[in-house]
């Protein structure tokens, strides 16, 4: 099983070149104050293992490539991660291809991306403090949702295409139905009907003679009388010829109305042009908005034009930003294109129409087309031109004004007063026309409804498809809404399990989180608090909370484990915060006890609690580091990690210079007092910023005591701590110069007791201080396992 061995980074945050972090089998603790670089270390982990790194890739402005960087190097971080099973170690680089890796190092890779290993602090505040859809947005990175959004995203698309089908396909319907209701003059039908279309035209019938129709069925039979009698008619061919001309010459007169459309064309292209003078540099929404879809519908990490690697967020950032900065230009250019798009169209057809015009002149046996109408088309063909091929407004503007120049009522009128005369050489022909337009109808009726029938029922098909893949849809939204409420219920369970043994005898506990019902995604949480069950926001402590999100992530961590059991590691970056001596205990104890199997990396600036972790995996494999200290040119370095009752009782404790053994005396009492004042309920003046010091501790403990047999027993152990503890503040506090020739016997004494101190109030057979067992044995302090134990006689 593959666990971490070695990782080395260099100008990568706050880590400049180095210290390496060796992990045991077991991993690594390392502690250091805010700002020395300890979530450097974490962060290069998650990156190179997961290709990201979540604190400067989720936040709006904030990148990798941006931040990672050492602030003073500049240059592109250097990771390098070694993992080994015991026999054979493995090398993983930042931004590395794996895919040529043994088979085992490429499924350690896919479990980091896949399997929730890494707590922050931030985590814990976003899941606990946010808004039930804000919260399962920061839950749903651990729930590995990514196959239930894949399918929901598929169905979606084909949604969109069944969408556009229907559009399709509604369209279609329409223009059959408006050819229908033009030829057997229906009037305002939303739906074709044939019994009103069968009614209309056996009036027609009748007029002339014919036998109605009671179905489509009898329109062959009616077609054949019609023939027969038009054969009776021998001038019909002219006839039809002059009928076609005259519909076109009717459709060439509408040509003026597009005279108003090309004025808002104008119009438009006029107001883009002005807009684009005002942009400063280029933009181009089109390759904005289509590479944004690409890089999302892909997940592509390189740019398809240059093929550069990405970050997707910045990328996305970047685009969502410049379109916001270019709203009134796109909605410009927008209008725009529909506009060029309308006029375009008409302009199309209406030279189409002209071109048919010419060729039934041509066969009324009239050779020259009209020059007043060739010089509209070749306008026409002008316009159509230059704004298909987007020519400059100016241009534009010249085949305009031709247009406009044309006189179109002229050869209109000459050619209708033609048409006129034609009609008349050929005599009375009413009854042929009545029959050609009968014919007609029917022919059109024949013709367009079959096609409808079809469509229609093509129609019925999509709506009955949209509704069941709707269906679908919202099955697969329940289905993934169940999922995770089988999930968050086994993690509430878990989690509260974890949750007692931190804070076993409270009243408090029980977190219950569940899926809401409405909305795409929102998580509740609620948590019991005695009587009550709510919003735990509303009744815990900051260190309730603490303790309540990090079970809550543990219990995740605990099932993936179950599923992936083969990816043992566990990093928590520094997630306790406002947690009290015995909690931190109790928390370090459920961590080892409970995860033991893992490979654990912990880091922390709160030396007890680095103390109590210490003490809990003593003897286990694990690496322990502090970090001493930072500079900007140096980046962190590693001090002794050993507590400070361990160094003054060892052999380099022992030799130390008197001012050093004063220092580390001092931070030792401050620690015990700390806890002990806690333990034994003993009251100190309130100070709002709670940095209590060394005096007001002492102070209170010392008189607490004096009626206990703990002081009664140690007397002059207490009595040398208060006669020498200002030692620490001459030395330990403000290092005095004038303090320097403090003896080492001085030194020794003061040191000698407060180690003398530690031993009597901490047991290191429970690993726990003495305490107030309860009100109903008020006079007794004692250890968990009673190896310690005083009387205190206090009334």
């Amino acid at each position: 099983m593959l666990r971490l061995k070695t990782l080395k980074i260099k100008n990568c945050r706050g880590v400049r070149n180095g210290p390496d972090l060796n992990f045991e089998r077991g991993g690594v603790l390392l502690c250091g104050d805010n700002g020395t670089g300890k979530s450097s270390y974490i962060d290069a982990i998650e990156k190179v293992l997961t290709g990201n790194c979540k604190p400067l890739e989720r936040v709006k402005g904030i990148s990798w490539a941006n931040h990672a960087p050492h602030i003073q190097s500049r240059t592109n971080p250097e990771i390098e991660l070694i993992i080994g099973d015991g026999k054979t170690n493995h090398t993983i680089t930042l931004n590395q291809n794996i895919s040529d890796s043994p088979q085992q190092v490429q499924q350690f890779v896919k479990s980091a991306k896949n399997c929730p290993f890494l707590l922050r602090r931030k985590t814990i505040l976003e899941f606990v403090d946010s808004p039930p859809k804000d919260r399962y947005i920061a839950l749903e990175g651990f729930l590995n949702l990514e196959k239930y959004y894949q399918f929901e995203k598929n169905l979606k698309s084909c949604e969109k295409i069944i969408e556009t089908q229907k559009i399709t396909l509604i369209e279609k319907i329409k223009k059959i139905r408006q050819t229908l209701d033009d030829n057997l003059d229906v009037s305002n039908s939303e739906f074709v009907v044939i019994d009103s279309y069968i009614s209309n035209l056996n009036e027609k019938i009748r007029a002339l003679g014919f036998n109605q129709l009671s179905s489509l069925n009898d329109i062959d039979d009616l077609k054949s009388q019609i023939n027969l009698k038009v054969q009776d008619f021998n001038v019909f061919p002219e006839s039809d010829k002059i009928n076609n001309f005259t519909s076109f010459l009717k459709n060439i007169s509408d040509i003026s109305n597009l005279i108003e459309e090309i004025y808002v064309f104008i119009q438009r292209y006029s107001e883009l042009l002005q807009e684009e003078k005002n942009l400063k540099g280029h933009y181009y929404f089109e390759v904005l908005d289509n590479g944004k879809k690409w890089i999302l519908e892909d997940n592509l990490t390189h740019c398809p034009l240059c093929n550069n690697e990405i970050n997707v967020n910045d990328v996305i950032n970047f685009v969502n930003q410049k379109v916001s900065e270019n709203k009134k230009i796109t909605e410009i250019q927008s209008q725009f294109e529909k506009t060029k798009k309308e006029i375009i169209l008409k302009l199309s057809r209406q030279r189409e129409i002209i071109e048919s015009a010419r060729v039934y002149w041509i066969e009324l046996d009239n050779n020259d087309f009209p020059d007043s109408l060739e010089k509209i088309q070749s306008s026409i063909i002008q316009i159509e031109k230059d704004i298909t091929n987007s020519e400059p407004l100016e241009q534009l503007l010249i085949s305009v004004n031709i247009f406009f120049n044309c006189k179109l009522e002229e050869p209109i009128t000459e050619i209708s007063k033609i048409i006129e005369d034609m009609k008349k050489s050929l005599g009375d022909n009413l009854d042929y026309r009545d029959l050609v337009e009968l014919k007609n109808s029917i022919i059109n009726l024949q013709t367009y409804y079959p096609q409808y029938k079809l469509l229609f029922k093509e129609l019925e098909k999509n709506l009955e498809d949209e509704k069941n893949l709707k269906l679908i849809i919202k099955l697969a939204e329940e289905g993934r809404k169940k999922a995770v409420q089988n999930f968050i219920q086994s993690i509430g369970s878990k989690a509260n399990e974890y949750f007692q043994l931190i804070h076993s005898d409270e009243s408090i506990g029980n977190p219950q989180l569940s899926v809401t019902e409405r909305g795409i995604g929102s998580i509740s949480l609620a948590s019991s608090f005695y009587d009550k069950i709510g919003d735990p926001r509303g009744y815990y402590s900051e260190g309730h909370l603490d303790s309540l999100g990090l079970c809550l992530f543990l219990a995740i961590r605990n099932l993936h484990k179950q599923k992936n059991p083969d990816f043992p590691l566990l990093i928590l970056d520094d997630v306790l915060h406002s947690v009290d001596y015995q909690h931190r205990f109790k928390t370090a104890k459920l961590i080892f006890e409970q995860f033991h199997d893992y490979q654990i990396v912990i880091t922390t600036h709160d030396r007890m609690w680095f103390e109590n972790l210490k003490l809990f995996c003593k003897n286990q494999p694990y690496n322990k580091y502090r970090i001493s200290s930072w500079s900007l040119e140096d980046g962190p370095g590693f001090g002794d990690q050993k507590s400070d009752y361990e160094w003054l009782i060892s052999p380099e404790g022992i030799q130390a210079n008197p001012a050093d053994k004063v220092i580390k005396s001092g931070r030792l009492l401050e620690e015990i007092l700390q806890n002990l004042c806690d333990s034994l309920s003993i009251s100190i003046p309130f100070r709002i910023r709670g940095d209590y010091t060394l005096d007001p501790l002492w102070t209170n403990f010392y008189s607490k005591t004096k009626t206990s047999t703990l002081y009664t027993e140690n007397q002059t152990l207490f009595d040398n701590i208060e006669l020498l503890r200002t030692q620490r503040n001459w030395v330990g506090a403000h290092f005095n110069d004038w303090a320097t020739g403090l003896t080492v016997e001085e030194s020794e004494q003061f040191s000698s007791s407060v180690v003398g101190l530690y031993d009597i109030v901490y047991c290191k057979d429970c690993n726990r201080y003495i305490r107030r067992i309860s009100d109903l044995i008020a006079g007794t302090w004692r250890c968990k396992c009673e190896t310690l134990r005083y009387e205190n006689n206090r009334k």
